[in-house]
């Protein structure tokens, strides 16, 4: 077969062309990081990617919900072991006040304490969490506890409020204070069926009147309820931190996975980059040889 000129330049700038082509791929993978630029240039490995991906998105929800339930259960956890510091000098205070030998000058002193108590115990009950009440049920914009002047009322409800943490697995992120802090029957004024609040407020009250509050049975039942409240919440956050744990190496696994198949290895990029400039210049200066002057250039 006879080799002509324009044969010859023909293969030299095909050749070149192709070289280019990888240059451009490889030269993508330098400034993006990726190995591919089309899903055409790896179906599979699209596929891989979206689904890596995927499961990353889903992941970093649950992650975040986690982490989100897991503040309002910790800061719900501290709220009741002051509400138990509360109680326990509430007791202290009412076996004094209740001895035979205490004067109805030292129970008024004695009321006056159990009253700044119960108003402590009111902003307990109001704690917030990113400007939410965590102790109000679902109703988390507006106070739950407020002082009306001669008792507390509670606004909050009874609701939970669910949050999922992993694929069709939830779990309530906030206590019902309303079961502590609230009346039993509202508008009671028996204290056998009053909350920690009005409980408090009665005993204060009474006190106050140089007499002796003889209801610490009541008192020792919300104090059983303020620490099977915190044992429950103790519980979820312990699920909460396994599932975390389990959920951050997933997490781990999938970022791993996805790296391999879509991330480019800059140092073998920079390799292949770097060989493929040499290529090119041979090329070139081969070409240079190869295609030689024709007639028409001498007649110029």
């Amino acid at each position: 077969m006879r080799i002509t000129q324009s044969m010859m330049t023909g293969t030299v700038m095909r050749n070149l062309n192709n070289i280019m082509k990888q240059m451009d791929k490889t030269e993508y993978q330098m400034s993006s990081g990726q190995k591919y630029r089309l899903p055409e240039d790896n179906p599979v490995g699209t596929v891989q990617t979206l689904t890596y991906r995927s499961a990353l998105v889903e992941t970093n929800k649950y992650l975040d919900n986690a982490r989100e339930a897991g503040i309002w259960l910790d800061n719900t956890d501290s709220a009741f072991t002051e509400v138990t510091s509360v109680v326990q000098r509430v007791r202290t205070l009412l076996e004094e006040a209740n001895t035979d030998t205490m004067t109805p000058e030292g129970r008024q002193a004695i009321s006056e304490e159990v009253a700044q108590l119960a108003d402590h115990l009111k902003q307990i009950a109001n704690t917030t969490v990113g400007g939410r009440y965590i102790f109000g049920g679902t109703n988390t914009a507006n106070p739950p506890a407020t002082f009306s002047g001669t008792s507390y009322s509670w606004s909050g409800n009874d609701c939970e409020i669910q949050v999922e943490i992993d694929a069709k697995a939830t779990v309530p992120m906030n206590s019902i204070g309303k079961k502590i802090f609230a009346d039993d029957v509202t508008g009671t004024t028996d204290p056998n069926q009053q909350g920690l609040l009005n409980f408090l407020q009665s005993a204060a009250t009474t006190l106050g009147a140089g007499n002796q509050f003889n209801y610490l049975g009541r008192l020792d039942k919300l104090s059983d309820k303020v620490l099977e409240e915190q044992a429950n919440i103790g519980a979820r956050e312990n699920r909460i931190e396994f599932t975390n744990n389990r959920l951050q190496s997933f997490e781990q696994t999938m970022t791993d996975n996805l790296a391999q198949v879509a991330d480019a290895d800059i140092a073998q990029v920079i390799i292949d980059l770097k060989t493929q400039e040499n290529v090119f210049r041979s090329a070139l200066s081969a070409g240079a040889r190869i295609i030689q002057p024709s007639l028409a250039d001498f007649l110029k």
